[in-house]
C-alpha cells in the first residue's frame, strides 16, 4: 500500500464501488480535483501516522512497510488521479517521514521485461525523477536489483535491518558475504517505519 489508507478512496464519494485510487496511468484528469485531492491525501497520511502506524503492540520491534509513497505522486502525478506534481513535494515536508526511503533501482530494459504498462520513454523519466530525489535526499538509499529474488530480497533485508540498528539501538550481525546469514537481537522496544520504491 502506498498511504495508511484510513480515509476511503475519493472515488467512492462518487459512489464508485471497490475502486482504487492508483488507476493505470494517463487516466484523464481533472484540473480542479488536484488540489482537494492532494489535500485529502495529506491528512490520510496524517491520521494514519498517529492512528494506524503508530498503534501498535510494544513488545518487539515492528516494521510498517509502504509500496512507493507519497513522493511518487511526483513522479507518476496521474497514477494517483494528480493533474501535477504542484504541491507534492511541499507534501512529503508536512506529513510524517518513514525512518527511511529505499529505491529498488533496476535497468529500463528489465523492468520493461516484468511489467509494460509504462512505455521506455516513460519509465526512463521516471528513473531519472527517482535519481534527483536521491541526490536531494527525499530518497535515503539506493538498492540495485540483483539477478534473482532471492537476491533482491537478501540485499533489502540487509539495508531494513541497518536502518533498525542505527534507528532504534539494536545489535545486528549481517554477514559479510553474499549468502551469509542474517540475524538481528532486539534489545529496545520501538518500531519503524520504511519506504521501498520499486523502479
Amino acid at each position: 500500500h502506498w498511504r495508511p489508507g484510513v480515509l476511503k478512496n475519493p472515488g467512492e464519494f462518487a459512489g464508485r464501488k471497490h475502486c482504487s485510487d492508483t488507476p493505470p496511468n494517463h487516466t484523464p484528469t481533472r484540473r480542479w480535483q488536484h488540489w482537494p485531492r492532494l489535500v485529502y491525501y495529506g491528512i490520510d497520511y496524517i491520521i494514519g501516522h498517529f492512528l494506524k502506524d503508530r498503534f501498535l503492540p510494544q513488545a518487539v520491534v515492528q516494521l510498517v512497510i509502504y509500496d512507493r509513497w507519497a513522493p511518487d505522486m511526483a513522479v507518476d502525478p496521474q497514477r494517483y488521479r494528480l493533474s501535477s506534481p504542484k504541491g507534492v513535494r511541499l507534501l512529503c515536508k508536512l506529513i510524517p517521514k518513514p525512518d527511511a526511503v529505499i529505491f529498488l533501482h533496476d535497468s529500463p530494459e528489465r523492468i520493461l521485461d516484468r511489467k509494460n504498462e509504462l512505455s521506455d520513454g516513460e519509465m526512463r523519466r521516471q528513473i531519472s525523477q527517482w535519481q534527483k530525489m536521491l541526490r536531494s535526499k527525499v530518497v535515503d538509499s539506493r538498492i540495485q536489483a540483483g539477478d534473482s529474488v532471492e537476491e533482491t530480497a537478501r540485499r533489502l533485508a540487509v539495508e531494513i535491518l541497518e536502518v533498525v540498528s542505527r534507528r532504534y539501538s539494536i545489535a545486528s550481525s549481517f554477514g559479510d558475504g553474499a549468502h551469509d546469514g542474517i540475524s538481528s537481537t532486539a534489545t529496545t522496544s520501538s518500531r519503524a517505519k520504511i519506504n521501498v520504491e520499486d523502479q
